[in-house]
């Protein structure tokens, strides 16, 4: 259900579409996935582990009229990845968006050679090798479409390193290169491929991890300060970034990357 109640309709911007959003069971992948059904696209909504969290948001937005199914799978596995893209063009004959959004971060910020091998494949792996599979297997698919896109969400840290956190930084950096090469090997096959980079966004983790912290008032005052507008986005700040990239108005956009942070990667690193 959109805000304020109101019902989701089959006509928009992305009216016909089918679409496929990893890491949706909350924050920006939930956020995209429900701006792009009251858009009109059809939405598979993908989570690694909260099948609860999918059902429930698939749920509302076929009870509001739209149409939407809850996947469950693990991008970072080749077989699930395959998987997800079949499942989804089994139950709307096709698909025509693909958005990369899973991702993790357990990096704890600390110098990079203190990172244990294990945090750094975990990240890789479900950050870059994960948007690298989905969009492997999609690709066939997605030819098929005539007017397909791929929005990958990366990061402001893939364009600016933050210190203390080399594998995450490594991996949406390498994310906006996977981007922009694929939007060169489909250019002329009608596949687009853009990134969105986020700042420090409004979500559930960013509200947790402020609230874990030993002064959360400074934390969140932190964060505020990183942007030069002096707010946190908010994730339909994202959704809203991704619908147009991700819908014909942008037909003449691909290998760009659209950073939506407040102002912070305008000054520089």
């Amino acid at each position: 259900m959109t805000e304020g109640g109101t019902n989701h309709v089959q006509v928009g911007r992305l009216a016909g579409k089918a679409a496929l959003v990893t890491g949706a069971s909350r924050g920006l992948g939930r956020a995209i996935s429900e701006r792009f059904a009251v858009e009109g696209a059809s939405v598979a909504i993908v989570a690694r582990t909260s099948r609860e969290a999918v059902e429930v948001i698939a749920q509302a937005i076929n009870v509001a009229g739209g149409r939407a199914v809850a996947l469950l799978g693990d991008v970072g596995d080749r077989e699930d990845a395959r998987r997800l893209v079949e499942e989804t063009v089994a139950a709307f004959g096709g698909l025509d968006i693909l958005v990369n959004n899973a991702g993790i971060d357990v990096s704890s910020f600390r110098p990079l050679h203190e990172f244990d091998e294990d945090i750094w494949d975990a990240i890789l792996r479900t950050n870059l090798t994960g948007a690298f599979l989905m969009t492997k297997y999609a690709v066939p698919a997605l030819l098929k479409s005539g007017r397909a896109s791929i929005v990958n969400i990366a990061s402001v840290c893939g364009v600016q390193a933050w210190q203390g956190d080399a594998p995450y930084n490594s991996s949406k950096a390498g994310m906006i290169m996977l981007t922009q090469t694929a939007a060169l090997d489909y250019a002329r096959q009608g596949i687009r491929c853009n990134a969105v980079c986020p700042a420090v966004i409004g979500t559930d983790m960013t509200w947790e991890f402020i609230k874990a912290a030993d002064d959360p008032e400074g934390m969140e005052e932190f964060f505020r300060n990183l942007h030069p507008m002096h707010v946190l986005g908010m994730p339909a700040d994202v959704a809203n970034a991704a619908l147009y990239l991700a819908s014909d108005e942008a037909r003449f956009v691909t290998g760009s990357v659209l950073t939506v942070d407040g102002g912070m990667t305008a000054h520089g690193a």
